[in-house]
């Protein structure tokens, strides 16, 4: 006899009933990094025969990227011991993506599937298991296909259609907004993974700004380079709490032109930044981006309208580590 496949709301009802449970059940890893009062530590891992001739991503070359980023990230030796270190097999993982800018500049299913293979390593199984963004149709356009029922492996839909936003306005300091139940009903635990590229107003779209995607009204909290909007928003508890890795997707890097795809601009990386402070991983990639733009003779994103101050707003928060001095990064 098959397998009896769930309706997406049985699904959804059954990991809304659980979710709540971890609410507050933040890694011992975490915490220590947090209350930690020396450094953060990212892992920078580059490979540039990650792409074949056909220009497509090899899954494989991902996958050890990955690996060695969360070992050298946790100090173990073994990958599964370095994903126990953040995630237990009951829980709940949603994984943010950013698809806004459709194919070129989007989370890469590739990386996706890596992540999921980790996840899969201890323990949890694939329909705990959510990729997720605003709507269905930005999933698409990224090349994802929408997995609403299980028995297909991860599941992967937006925030739109059957399950909408929930009701009730969460309001954090400045900001004030319905969120996304795959966010606050569903998951136990995230991951993002954004896309690391320019922002026309923020300056740059990174961990944090990826987080508008699970917001009504982003539209709302772009005025002074989103500052201190994006900073506000991650203090959210249904956010802060639950956000236990970044993995910041740099195989393709807008510099210049973006949050959209600008081919003119769009550098190669070829790398990943992996951390669970997700302000210093916005730092690193602040950063990289300021020094590429300096390469290749653009005037810089510090002291302009469009510099990040919200990486800064958000230490002040004390959400993380925005200075570099203290940031401990691990080229691999």
């Amino acid at each position: 006899m098959g397998a009896i496949r769930k309706s997406r709301r049985d699904f959804l009802m059954q990991l809304s009933a659980a979710g709540s449970a971890f609410f507050f059940d933040v890694p011992s890893f975490i915490a220590q990094e947090r209350a930690n009062g020396s450094h953060s530590r990212v892992c920078l891992a580059r490979d540039d025969s990650i792409k074949g001739v056909d220009g497509s991503l090899s899954r494989e070359k991902i996958q050890l990227m990955l690996s060695r980023s969360m070992r050298k990230l946790t100090d173990k030796t073994d990958e599964i011991d370095a994903w126990k270190q953040l995630f237990s097999s009951d829980d709940t993982v949603g994984i943010k993506v950013n698809c806004l800018a459709g194919k070129g500049l989007s989370s890469n299913p590739e990386l996706i599937l890596a992540i999921v293979e980790g996840l899969k390593g201890i323990g949890i199984r694939e329909e705990r298991i959510i990729v997720w963004d605003r709507t269905n149709d930005d999933l698409i356009k990224a090349g994802y296909s929408i997995v609403e029922e299980t028995g297909s492996g991860y599941r992967c839909f937006g925030t739109n259609g059957e399950y909408d936003y929930s009701l009730g306005i969460v309001n954090s300091a400045s900001t004030g907004s319905l969120l996304s139940p795959i966010l606050s009903r569903l998951c136990t635990a995230i991951i993002s993974v954004p896309v690391m590229k320019d922002h026309d107003l923020a300056g740059l779209s990174g961990t944090m700004k990826n987080f508008y995607g699970a917001i009504h009204n982003p539209n709302k909290y772009h005025d002074n380079a989103c500052d201190p909007y994006i900073a506000d928003i991650m203090t959210i508890p249904h956010i802060r709490n639950k956000l236990r890795l970044t993995i910041c997707d740099a195989i393709s890097v807008q510099y210049q032109g973006g949050p959209s795809y600008k081919q003119r601009w769009c550098w190669k990386y070829n790398g990943l930044l992996v951390g669970t402070d997700f302000v210093s991983v916005d730092a690193v990639a602040y950063r990289l981006i300021e020094d590429k733009r300096k390469e290749e003779g653009l005037n810089p994103l510090k002291g302009s309208m469009r510099d990040p101050v919200y990486i800064r707003s958000a230490e002040q928060r004390k959400l993380g580590r925005s200075k570099l001095e203290e940031i401990e990064v691990v080229h691999l």
